[in-house]
Order: C-alpha cells, then sequence, then structure tokens
C-alpha cells in the first residue's frame, strides 16, 4: 500500500469562499491627534511668552525705580578719592570743568576752569599732577580760575588737591579733559 501525498494548498484564495472579500486593514487617523497636540503646544507657547514679557516689563519697572532719582545730577567734571587723608578738610568743595584747549606754538594746552564753592573759607594753593607723570611730580600754583596743563602731559586725569589759607588740604580730586578734545585742528 502505497500512499500518495497530495500538495496541501493553504492559499488564502483557496480559504475563502466566493462570496466573501477581503477587507483591507483600516488604520487610525493620526491627523486630528496631530492637530491638536500643535495647537496645545502653540497655545503653550504664546502662553509663555506673554508671562515672560509681562515679568520682563514688571523688571524693568522696578529696576527703571531704583535708579538714582530725577534730584540728583551726575557730573563726569570732579571726583573725589575714596580715601580720606588725616590732615583733610572736610568742608573744602571745588567744582572742577575742562574749559578748552589752546594751540600755543607748538603745544596744545588743556585749561581747566575752577570754581570754589566754599563760603568759610579760601583755598590758597592748588596742587595737579597727571596720570602720566605721576604724583612726584606734581606742581604746585597759587590758586587761580583756571589751571593751564600741556595736553601731552595727561593721559586720561589730571589730579587736584587744594589748600586753604591755614594750610588745610582738601581731598584730591580727578577730572578728565577728554570731553572737550578733538580730532583735527583747533578752531578759533
Amino acid at each position: 500500500m502505497e500512499e500518495k501525498n497530495f500538495p496541501i494548498d493553504i492559499s488564502v484564495k483557496n480559504q475563502q469562499l466566493p462570496e466573501q472579500s477581503i477587507k483591507p486593514i483600516r488604520k487610525p487617523n493620526y491627523w486630528k491627534l496631530g492637530f491638536i497636540v500643535v495647537l496645545l503646544m502653540l497655545v503653550l507657547s504664546i502662553g509663555l511668552l506673554v508671562y515672560f514679557i509681562k515679568s520682563n516689563s514688571n523688571l524693568s519697572k522696578r529696576i527703571a525705580k531704583s535708579v538714582i532719582p530725577d534730584e540728583i545730577s551726575i557730573t563726569p567734571s570732579a571726583v573725589p578719592s575714596a580715601t580720606l587723608q588725616q590732615d583733610v578738610v572736610q568742608g573744602m568743595f571745588v567744582k572742577i570743568n575742562p574749559y578748552r584747549l589752546d594751540d600755543e606754538g607748538e603745544q596744545i594746552i588743556a585749561t581747566f576752569q575752577i570754581n570754589n564753592l566754599n563760603k568759610e573759607s579760601n583755598i590758597s594753593k592748588v596742587t595737579y599732577w597727571t596720570d602720566k607723570n605721576g604724583a612726584c611730580k606734581a606742581k604746585t600754583e597759587k590758586f587761580s580760575e583756571f589751571i593751564k596743563i600741556p595736553a601731552s602731559e595727561i593721559e586720561d586725569y589730571v589730579f587736584f588737591q587744594f589748600a586753604d589759607d591755614k594750610n588745610h588740604t582738601s581731598e584730591i580730586y580727578a577730572s578728565s579733559p577728554n570731553p572737550i578734545f578733538q580730532c583735527g585742528k583747533l578752531t578759533e
């Protein structure tokens, strides 16, 4: 007895009945879900942007309030030193302004205008030196309203110290002629 093996056909066509047809598998629609996620991210980012703008404006308002009030003015002309000396008179005040530049021969001269703001004491002497030459080369003159210094001796600052009739000295003041320096030839 011989057995015959018949090939087994298990294809889909052979197993389906003629009235049945293959229905495609339906994929879920992720487009709507993606749209909702993008919309939520957009709303969240707009909310964060509004929050940061509001907090930034509040911070800038607080900083603006903490700035120096309008009644106080800052002038770059006279800057007292941070350390007081032993024999410094506290009531000696001056105002130093860079006045002008003059072309005197072969040299440019920086002129500083010094106003004595003291009502109690008279300033009799002024000692000045520059940052380029140093305090060892300080010059002392009788006090006058205008002090002339060669511009070639000044790098950035000129330092002034004043003395009254009783030989009391003031604090050390620094002033810069740079606001009046000009490029090119001086005009008349």
